[in-house]
């Protein structure tokens, strides 16, 4: 296993295992390279008052890049609808097994699923807002 970012969580009692490598923080541009080596992104927030309002885009970027995620249960994510939901560590664990079992390479087709989500879909939809608003304010003139 190879964890990639910062961390506020004490990741100490990793040091000792073989099989996990904590490398920290990565540049952005290097991060593609990365993603090509992984079979399962994980997004494991702990669930607090911070992490219940956050909406994470990473888990966006996971998906683009066609990666399964398994993520803990945090509303943002569950609403995307896209991601294997983890309430525990087996659960995780659980769901770790099933997105390898399903195939773990990345999917165009999870990719896509994002792409109504992404900056591009968000910019057309603020234009046709704005584009109503003047249409509004020149017929109201």
């Amino acid at each position: 296993m190879v964890l990639l970012g910062s961390s506020t969580t004490d990741l100490s009692p990793l040091s000792g295992c073989r099989n996990v490598h904590v490398l920290g923080r990565k540049p952005y541009a290097d991060l593609p390279r990365y993603a090509k080596a992984i079979d399962v992104a994980l997004m494991p927030f702990k669930v607090n008052e911070l992490t219940l309002a956050a909406n994470p885009l990473k888990v966006r970027e996971y998906l683009a890049a066609g990666l399964p995620v398994v993520s803990t249960a945090i509303p943002e994510v569950e609403r995307l609808g896209l991601c294997r939901i983890g309430t525990d560590a087996d659960s995780t664990v659980r769901e770790i097994a099933a997105a390898i079992a399903a195939g773990p390479e990345p999917s165009e087709i999870r990719a896509a699923q994002v792409r109504s989500v992404g900056w591009e879909a968000r910019v057309r939809v603020m234009e046709s807002i704005v584009a109503a608003a003047l249409a509004a304010r020149k017929k109201a003139a």
